[in-house]
């Protein structure tokens, strides 16, 4: 339920009065009373602890405070109103203008002044118009800097605005963090004195050009290089800023870090290289024993495509004689954590062809270290094998001749 009082939202109607002059109040009544816009309700106050008891954003339009026959308490309650987060105006009623300028400190609380005597008929109304309608838009403006600081404070982007001359107006904390220092720090510097002129000077370009041409840069992958020589990554957009009048003042920008996902599509890449290159059979299975990713040597060695292995199991590609103590090899490896180094295998086809392979077999582990699986590289070693195999069986053969 809304707590605006139950009038006309843009004609204000409610207004308190709050001093103990009855001619004052009889005459602001009777001004209100001649508009040409309707009724008026005024309420008097003559307590300051009444009128603090109210809920004062429910209860009225206008807070009327007449100073002209006050006693101290009266600065207490311009200070009440006029810092209520609420859009009550609030008005002040003054004798004459040395009266107004013993109230000087806290005038900026205050959204119009009333000199006694000097009201022309039909002005209060409109006066009482403008003044509710500058203290919500005061209000919400306020409202909109605060959830745009809340979103600035808390948000991990770098998020940051400058000037024509590329030089920054402010920045979020996020964005001061990434260069040590603080957002006030940051204030009038630029780009050159944070990054080299690899990085600083393709970004002065790019943001005159935004002001230029009004056109946005969004989701771009650029490189940070920095004074210490380390490297980032962030994806980043930026647009133009304007003014309310539309006019080119600078630009804003807001930037993810993206370094560790670079990173980690160079080690992908430099796997990838290592998979496709490596001559040796190199193989990833889930806790089944069931590939999830071979490298290209190893589906070629078996006339596979490498999509096609995936999914399957070692029975599928070799006779129980192998893939049975394989596949207990690794099962018992998943259970105990244990590796296997070196082992020389014999892989069986169906076919009736053998082939020997030196083979390693690790656990695969999650982030959380946990096993889910296995990784393996296996060493065509048919020929040494068999060399090895020949060179015994003459051996034997000889010692059977003596």
């Amino acid at each position: 339920m809304s707590n605006t009082p139950n009038f006309l939202k843009d004609h204000p109607r409610k207004i308190v009065y709050f001093g103990s002059d009855g001619d004052a109040e009889t005459l602001i009544r009777s001004m209100l009373d001649e508009a040409a816009d309707g009724d008026y309700d005024i309420s008097t106050f003559s307590s300051a602890a009444k009128l603090k008891a109210i809920d004062l954003p429910s209860y009225c339009h206008v807070v009327v405070l007449d100073l002209r026959s006050a006693d101290d308490s009266v600065a207490g309650l311009i200070e009440w109103v006029g810092e209520f987060q609420c859009p009550v105006a609030l008005f002040c009623l003054c004798r004459d203008c040395n009266q107004m300028q013993s109230y000087q400190e806290h005038l900026h609380l205050v959204d119009d002044i009333l000199l006694a005597g000097g009201l022309q008929p039909g002005e209060l109304p409109l006066r009482i118009t403008r003044a509710v309608e500058n203290r919500r838009a005061g209000l919400a403006r306020r409202q909109d800097q605060e959830l745009l600081s809340a979103l600035l404070d808390n948000v991990p982007d770098s998020i940051y605005f400058k000037d024509r001359d590329c030089r920054f107006i402010r920045v979020n904390p996020a964005k001061a963090r990434k260069h040590k220092e603080s957002p006030e720090q940051m204030m009038g510097k630029n780009d050159f004195d944070y990054f080299t002129e690899e990085r600083a000077r393709p970004a002065y370009e790019e943001e005159q050009k935004i002001m230029r041409t009004g056109e946005s840069v969004l989701g771009e992958v650029q490189k940070l290089t920095f004074e210490d020589g380390s490297v980032g990554w962030v994806n980043t957009s930026k647009l133009v800023l304007k003014d309310k009048f539309e006019r080119v003042i600078g630009t804003m920008g807001i930037s993810r870090d993206i370094t560790a996902q670079k990173e980690g599509e160079r080690d992908q890449e430099l796997l990838n290289e290592l998979l496709d290159n490596i001559p040796d059979a190199i193989y990833f299975k889930d806790k089944e024993s069931r590939f999830i990713r071979v490298n290209k040597a190893m589906a070629e060695n078996y006339g596979r495509s490498l999509d096609s292995l995936v999914g399957k199991s070692d029975f599928e590609l070799f006779t129980e004689e192998h893939a049975r103590p394989s596949y207990e090899d690794e099962q018992e490896m998943i259970r105990t954590g244990k590796p296997i180094v070196g082992k020389i295998e014999k892989e069986t086809f169906s076919d009736g062809s053998t082939k020997w392979v030196n083979t390693t077999k690790v656990p695969l582990h999650n982030k959380a270290g946990a096993i889910i699986g296995t990784m393996g590289i296996s060493r065509d070693v048919t020929q040494q094998i068999e060399s090895e195999l020949k060179l015994e069986e003459v051996q034997r053969r000889l010692e059977e001749s003596d």
